[in-house]
């Protein structure tokens, strides 16, 4: 902290980002970084790179399998072609990403696959924009499943009261544009509508994460994936290689092959379903793709 010197005799010792950032690097055996997903920012790694190696978390899969997270089940029924989109900051194009995804037959669609795979499921949507958002809620009000929207321009006031709400169970479908991608604990919310496209694994994983936390409610969650993410960066549980250039990789020979069923558009991995869909018995799905 400012105006505190750094007592080297102390075996711990915690500071904040913009501290080590001005002052000498510490020796030490263990960094532990807190909200670790921001580690990938130009000032995480002017620390970072003064240190070795990293120490790999522990897998998705063996926290879902001790029960620490639930299984997602993912469906894909709309993939959008990004190939146009240009990219900004590392990402794509906000203003192009909206107009592409915000067309009413891409929302009613989002809707039509919310009752089929995760009806009545407490549901988060993350939206490309706030009309986006705004739309997607009134396709769902539409077909009579109560929802609401927040953004950053929502009066906290009412952001609170709706949060509060949602977490009741007084309304089924959250949308939101920009401010659930961490922070949101709500660990009884089990289906997570993707219909944001982004280049960033990061913002996948922890808007993926808001629904995998376990509640005596659940046994699994729902990933409804109408833009494109299980293509873009693999299955939630796959494993990565973390690195401290800030690239998570896949090795190799664990690259997973997509697939989606034709009949259900659950979206799984041949290897671990070789003959038929996991979630409605169907031969043969059509559509594959390399991911890695």
């Amino acid at each position: 902290m400012a105006n505190h010197a750094r007592k080297n005799d102390h075996a711990v010792q915690v500071a904040s980002i913009q501290t080590l950032m001005n002052r000498d690097k510490p020796d030490a055996d263990l960094i532990i970084i807190d909200e670790a997903h921001l580690s990938c920012s130009a000032s995480y790694k002017s620390i970072v790179k003064h240190y070795a190696d990293i120490v790999q978390v522990v897998p998705m899969a063996t926290l879902i399998a001790s029960g620490h997270l639930v299984k997602p089940r993912v469906f894909a029924p709309f993939t959008p072609d990004m190939r146009g989109v240009k990219k900004s900051k590392g990402d794509y194009d906000a203003t192009q990403t909206a107009a592409l995804m915000d067309k009413k037959e891409i929302t009613a669609d989002i809707v039509k696959h919310w009752v089929t795979s995760a009806l009545d499921r407490k549901t988060i949507v993350f939206a490309s924009s706030v009309a986006h958002s705004k739309n997607i809620v009134a396709e769902f009000l539409a077909a009579n499943i109560s929802a609401k929207h927040l953004d950053a321009n929502t009066p906290a006031k009412e952001r609170d009261q709706t949060l509060a709400e949602w977490r009741d169970g007084q309304f089924t479908v959250l949308s939101n544009m920009g401010l659930f991608i961490e922070g949101l604990d709500v660990p009884a919310a089990s289906c997570c509508i993707l219909a944001r496209p982004t280049k960033s694994l990061t913002i996948y994983l922890q808007a993926v994460g808001r629904v995998m936390r376990p509640h005596e409610s659940k046994s699994d969650c729902v990933i409804l994936d109408c833009a494109g993410l299980t293509y873009e960066h693999g299955f939630v549980d796959d494993a990565r290689e973390w690195t401290l250039d800030g690239k998570a990789k896949k090795p190799r020979e664990e690259m997973s092959v997509v697939h989606i069923c034709e009949e259900c558009a659950a979206a799984y991995s041949k290897a671990q379903h070789p003959d038929e869909c996991p979630e409605c018995g169907a031969i043969t799905p059509v559509e594959t793709k390399e991911v890695g």
